[in-house]
């Protein structure tokens, strides 16, 4: 049976001790399952901020607290939770200052991404919805 060495524990094991992952060697994360449940989410997610956004966990965090745990567009409370999946709120920043705006829910995110965070499009969808009203 094939094994591989996990590359965080440095251990070889069976294929089956991996998760599937289709661009993976052999198909397979490469690190076990083991190591992938024991994972620090707060260490990853202050390196994902660090390198993205030039924030800190703490920035997030007190920028969420800022917004009361809510949605700056819509208001949603989230709890961490997007379809009752966990996850994190989006930082919105613009993406000609890279200035950070505030955090949105995936929708909200999706939303103004789609329409190109642009003011003019934004308001012609407004208009558009009040004229769809009468």
């Amino acid at each position: 049976m094939q094994t591989i060495e996990c590359k965080k524990c440095s251990i070889n094991f069976n294929l089956d001790k991996f998760y599937f992952n289709k661009n993976g060697k052999y198909k397979r994360q490469n690190v076990c399952k083991k190591c992938m449940n024991i994972y620090d989410y707060k260490v990853d997610k202050n390196s994902k901020l660090k390198k993205a956004y030039g924030i800190s966990l703490q920035d997030y965090n007190e920028l969420l607290t800022k917004q009361n745990g809510k949605c700056s567009i819509c208001g949603v409370d989230n709890n961490g939770y997007y379809r009752k999946k966990l996850r994190a709120f989006a930082v919105d920043h613009c993406h000609t200052t890279n200035k950070i705006r505030g955090l949105l829910c995936s929708d909200c995110n999706t939303g103004i991404g789609l329409l190109k965070d642009n003011i003019d499009l934004l308001n012609n969808a407004i208009k558009y919805l009040n004229k769809s009203r009468n």
